[in-house]
């Protein structure tokens, strides 16, 4: 009985932090949208941007504007947990972007990128 209470208490410590660990691995489950800083950042031809989307959102996008605003750029984001998109700068002048996580119609984060 005393290796069961155990054993629920710490379940019960970890659910606080949607953490689990079962054989040596720790799961996740995960309950908000995170959005990385591109790497590298400053670039001149590619860059890698993370991200972390939650299984259960309806839909995420990337929304990249330049330095006044405007947009150049939607890119509708399917996969869900962690993941990353690649970009190329070939067709961009130099100068100061941002990109922003959308998920379900809402706002998650902004970061700036610096083509060079």
């Amino acid at each position: 009985m005393t290796d069961v209470l155990s054993r629920i208490e710490t379940i019960e410590s970890c659910a606080c932090d949607a953490t689990l660990t079962i054989g040596g691995n720790t799961q996740t489950k995960q309950k908000s949208a995170k959005l990385y800083q591109n790497i590298p950042n400053p670039f001149s031809s590619t860059s890698t941007i993370k991200y972390s989307l939650p299984h259960d959102i309806n839909s995420a996008s990337m929304v990249f504007t330049n330095a006044v605003g405007k947009v150049i750029s939607k890119i509708n984001i399917e996969d869900r947990g962690e993941s990353e998109l690649n970009i190329n700068s070939d067709k961009l002048p130099i100068g100061v972007y941002h990109y922003t996580l959308i998920v379900n119609n809402i706002k998650i984060d902004s970061k700036r990128m610096i083509i060079k």
